[in-house]
């Protein structure tokens, strides 16, 4: 049995930014549509936007935290998770955005 932490998280690097969040991007649009909150035909434009104001300087916006999920043992990314910090409230919340975890 090992002791310590199994997984540990590392920044989103720039150069991986774009990818994740495309792929973010689309999974948002996905659940949407489950839902039938959007129509699949309008999904993608709409969740653009939302993002845009969720996040509208990408990478770097204020109180975003963008990470990949590394095996602790292999170093091998298992996934990645996107929070914000809401600051307005008191004590501050932690928005949970975007989690995947990899099979």
């Amino acid at each position: 049995m090992s002791s310590g932490p199994r997984v540990r998280f590392t920044p989103i690097p720039a150069s991986g930014f774009e990818v994740w969040r495309a792929a973010a991007l689309r999974r948002y649009a996905d659940g949407k549509v489950r839902a039938r909150v959007w129509k699949e035909s309008e999904a993608l434009s709409l969740g653009e936007k939302e993002f845009h104001q969720v996040m509208p300087d990408g990478l770097t916006s204020r109180d975003h935290e963008f990470s990949l999920i590394l095996d602790n043992v292999t170093g091998e990314v298992v996934g990645s998770v996107w929070f914000q910090l809401i600051r307005a409230r008191s004590p501050p919340l932690v928005q949970l955005w975007d989690i995947v975890i990899d099979e």
